[in-house]
């Protein structure tokens, strides 16, 4: 349907306005008064969250700046960071997993799996798509 460089800048920029918009909306709640919030947006208030979430976007964020620096520039070491970054933080998410379950920290145990599972699935096909870019350029 898309060639891969048209997959791969689409791939790039949405996750770039995502992480954007998940500064924004991190730093809105922050900024909120706790008196008004809702049990999630409290949680998400949590300095250690916030902090963590925080770190996550910029990562995100960082991300996607190179997939599409990489991109745009014909520079494929910076498509293979992206895809090196990606499969690091399936790595970690499955680690993470494997921790909030010993731990007992998640109510709904198969609904956390499941969402795992759907989230990992669709990281790694993007990793196929991104890594079959930087694949083709190579040649």
């Amino acid at each position: 349907c898309f060639s891969l460089r048209t997959g791969s800048l689409i791939l790039g920029w949405l996750q770039l306005i995502g992480a954007i918009l998940n500064i924004i909306t991190a730093i809105f709640i922050k900024s909120q008064d706790e008196s008004n919030l809702s049990d999630v947006s409290k949680a998400i208030n949590n300095p250690n969250a916030f902090w963590g979430s925080m770190l996550g976007y910029v990562i995100a964020l960082l991300m996607a700046s190179s997939l599409l620096y990489g991109i745009y520039a014909e520079r494929k070491k910076f498509i293979f960071y992206y895809v090196y970054a990606q499969i690091l933080i399936i790595l970690l998410n499955i680690i993470i997993l494997i921790v909030l379950l010993a731990t007992s920290s998640v109510t709904g145990v198969a609904a956390t799996i499941v969402l795992y599972v759907v989230v990992w699935l669709i990281q790694g096909y993007f990793i196929v798509v991104v890594y079959s870019l930087y694949k083709s350029d190579e040649d």
